[in-house]
């Protein structure tokens, strides 16, 4: 199981360091951003790897929009009962009336500011929503909705454009 994280890791790291290559030779071109779909965690680059600055291993991260550590913990809890309820057939909007829930959803269902993500290849990279990331993966959460664009080249890499 470890070697199949470290793999995943490491082409998540090589798809990530083709990705910032290429859009700084702005070799990148970007698709529409998606309705919310559901992405797997262990899809996501890691934090701690694009963002070396700024992660969950960083006094103050937790710290970030006035919320406290316990508070997204409480987020991250809530997250699993509500899933399971939509799987069983509950609605967002009829969970959204529980006036316990209803934080819940909106910090991980809200139409303002979802999970935004790009996808390169088989990876996906955090663009809005490193809090709910790292909360997503060390609670480990499996799938979790997201706002995706595709990112994809615009030619083969090392190729020469002589017009």
């Amino acid at each position: 199981m470890e070697n199949e994280k470290s793999s995943r890791e490491r082409n998540h790291l090589n798809n990530h360091r083709d990705y910032k290559n290429q859009s700084s030779l702005l070799n990148v071109k970007f698709g529409k951003k998606s309705a919310l779909k559901y992405v797997s965690v262990d899809d996501i680059l890691p934090i701690y790897y694009a963002r070396p600055d700024w992660n969950e291993n960083i006094q103050g991260f937790w710290r970030h929009h006035s919320k406290t550590r316990k508070e997204y913990d409480a987020m991250a809890e809530k997250y699993s009962l509500i899933r399971n309820k939509l799987k069983e057939g509950a609605s967002l909007i009829d969970l959204g009336k529980n006036r316990e829930l209803s934080p819940a959803i909106n910090f991980w269902w809200g139409k303002e500011c979802p999970v935004y993500l790009v996808k390169f290849r088989d990876s996906y990279f955090v663009i809005d929503g490193h809090h709910r990331i790292a909360l997503a993966m060390q609670h480990k959460l499996g799938e979790i909705p997201a706002a995706v664009c595709e990112a994809t080249l615009k030619r083969a890499p090392n190729t020469v454009n002589c017009s």
